[in-house]
Formats: structure tokens, C-alpha cells, sequence
């Protein structure tokens, strides 16, 4: 029961460590995505035609603000994890030994109640003892984590319900700073807006233009009726950098929707949502199954350790009140008298 339950309570666990670092890494790989995106957008233009300076500058301060999120988020929920492992382990290590040291004084103690060793049975009653407290200990420490699993959960469903700004719950998955992710959201639509106006400025005063006459790179021998699609209106250096900076604006209109529900946590939510359904009631019910085991193998070892003893003064009982009867029996006492008559009646030796 113990060995099982723990077994569960480990991969039940686990799997709920994994789905939140999961979660995590998703909003990571978003924000670090969206940041490559402005950068790209940046980057984007049309010849010497690009985004002006004062956007250029708004998209650094933006790139910075989410890959430092990024690495926060990162940085917390890798540590929250490692912890959460390391506790898993050591608490995995701690029930091998308890049910190793049960099962082994167990063996020993019977084995030497039947054979007779007061002594050494008396020696494993006290180290008997000492597992039983230690038993109990640790019984009520999974019975505090336990609860503290249960309030954890219901702490979940209620911040769902009604998100807070700063909770506890931080340290399992923190939100974006949501301020910073509304910000980004909004300069990402300006920046997709300004690429848009670039990109239309090139076709519609270069590209669709009847530039004869004006200097490179105004003029590159552009031919054909003012429509894009039409052959020479476009170099292929013009056409690739069209197609990436429409690329970027693209990427940035997929980040919209990523970008708001950071903004008011709502993949936070979704993320406790599931918790609270899936894997909660797996773990309060596997932690259970933990310290109901170890409180089983407590009373175990405290009935062995009770029957250690009393096989012990039964077997003592039963010696002494056989060497009682032995020395206090009326044959013994009437044959010790004949023999001592036979020898005073027996006839002197003679020596030569």
C-alpha cells in the first residue's frame, strides 16, 4: 500500500510539474517569438525606405521588456521545478528506507524472539521504537502536505474565479507583467501599421510610378501599366524585401491574440483550470493513500515490537517456572537422600 501509493503520488506529481513547466515554456517560446518578430519588422524595408527612428526606438525598448519577462518566467518556473523534484526524490528516498528498515526488523526480531536472544530482541525494541516515532513523524508530514495540496487547489479554483494581482500561487506560474504585455500588444499593431504604410508607399510611388526621369533607386527602368503584379515593376531585391517585411507584419497579427491573453493572464487561468480538473483529485487522492500507508506500517511495527516483548517474557515465564519445578520436585530431593545413604553404607576400601 505504501510502495503503490507512493508510486502514484510521484507520477501524479510529476505529470503535474511537467504540464505547468510545459505552460510555461509555451509563454517563453511566445514572448522570446514575438521579440525575434519586432526585431524583423525593424529590420524590414523597401530599399533606403523604413520604419521611422522614433518607431525603430519604441521596438527596442519593447524587445527588451519581453526577453526579460522571458528569462523571469523562465528563470522562476525552471527553480520552482527543480525544488519540486528534488523534494519529490528525497521524499521517494525517505519511504525505501522506512519500508526497508520496517520489513528488516520485522524479519530479525522474529527471528530472534524464536531462537532466544533477550538481549538482542531488547535492542531492536528500542531501535523498534525509534522507527515507530520517526513512522509517525513522517506520517503527519504527509498528512500537512496532504492539506496543503487540497488548500493549494482550492486556492486555484478561487483565483480563476477572481484573479489577484500577487499571490502565492506566483511561485507555481507567475503571470506576465501585465502592463509590460499590453504595451507590447500595442506597439506591435503600430508597428504592423507603419510596415503597411511602407510597404503601400513603395508600390504606389516607386513601384506603380511613372518615374522616368528620377534619379536611382527611384528609377530602376520600371515598365508595364501602374499594377504590381506586372512584369518589371518590381527587381527581385524589392520583391524579397516586400515578402519579409510582410512576413513580419504577419507574424506579429499571430502574436495578437498570445499577446492579450498574457496581458490579462488568462493562459494562467486556463493553465489552473486544468490543474484544478485533472490533476488535483489524483493528487489529494495518492497523498492519502501515502500517509495512510505509513500509518499502517507504524501499527505494524508497534504490534511487532509488543509481540517481540511479549513472546519474550513468555518464553522467560515458561524457563523460569520450568527451573522452579525442576528444583523444587520431591524425586529429586528423595534420590539425592539414597544416594548419599549408599555411600555411607558402602564398605571400606583397603589400601595395601
Amino acid at each position: 500500500m505504501l510502495y503503490d501509493g507512493q508510486g502514484r503520488f510521484d507520477g501524479s506529481t510529476a505529470a503535474t510539474v511537467e504540464y505547468v513547466a510545459g505552460k510555461s515554456g509555451d509563454a517563453v517560446a511566445s514572448l522570446r517569438g514575438f521579440a525575434s518578430s519586432m526585431e524583423a519588422a525593424k529590420a524590414a524595408g523597401v530599399g533606403p525606405v523604413s520604419l521611422p527612428a522614433s518607431v525603430k526606438g519604441s521596438i527596442d525598448g519593447v524587445v527588451r521588456k519581453m526577453s526579460s519577462a522571458a528569462d523571469e518566467l523562465a528563470a522562476r518556473t525552471a527553480s520552482n521545478a527543480a525544488k519540486i523534484r528534488d523534494a519529490l526524490e528525497t521524499i521517494r528516498k525517505i519511504l525505501i528506507v522506512v519500508a526497508a528498515t520496517m520489513l528488516i526488523l520485522s524479519v530479525l526480531g522474529l527471528a530472534f524472539s524464536i531462537c532466544g536472544m533477550e538481549s538482542l530482541v531488547y535492542v531492536l525494541v528500542f531501535l523498534g521504537w525509534i522507527l515507530v516515532a520517526a513512522t509517525l513523524l513522517l506520517c503527519g508530514t504527509f498528512i500537512l502536505l496532504h492539506n496543503v495540496v487540497g488548500d493549494t487547489c482550492a486556492a486555484m479554483g478561487e483565483w480563476v474565479q477572481r484573479p489577484q494581482a500577487r499571490t502565492a500561487l506566483d511561485d507555481i506560474l507567475p503571470c506576465v507583467d501585465t502592463a509590460a504585455a499590453a504595451d507590447a500588444l500595442a506597439r506591435s499593431k503600430d508597428v504592423t501599421h507603419h510596415l503597411v504604410t511602407v510597404l503601400n508607399g513603395v508600390i504606389a510611388n516607386v513601384s506603380n510610378a511613372a518615374a522616368a526621369g528620377l534619379p536611382p533607386p527611384l528609377y530602376y527602368n520600371q515598365s508595364g501599366p501602374p499594377v504590381c503584379a506586372t512584369v518589371g515593376r518590381l527587381t527581385p531585391a524589392m520583391y524579397a524585401q516586400m515578402v519579409a517585411a510582410a512576413s513580419a507584419c504577419d507574424a506579429l497579427s499571430r502574436y495578437g491574440p498570445v499577446l492579450a491573453d498574457m496581458a490579462d493572464c488568462a493562459f494562467v487561468r486556463r493553465a489552473f483550470r486544468v490543474v484544478g480538473d485533472e490533476h488535483c483529485p489524483g493528487l489529494g487522492r495518492h497523498s492519502a493513500e501515502v500517509y495512510r500507508g505509513l500509518l499502517a506500517v507504524a501499527v505494524a511495527a508497534l504490534a511487532s515490537v509488543v509481540l517481540w516483548v511479549a513472546h519474550s517474557r513468555e518464553r522467560r515465564r515458561r524457563r523460569d517456572a520450568v527451573e522452579l519445578r525442576a528444583a523444587a520436585s520431591p524425586y529429586t530431593v528423595h534420590h539425592s537422600h539414597l544416594e548419599e545413604g549408599a555411600l555411607l553404607k558402602s564398605p571400606r576400601m583397603m589400601y595395601g
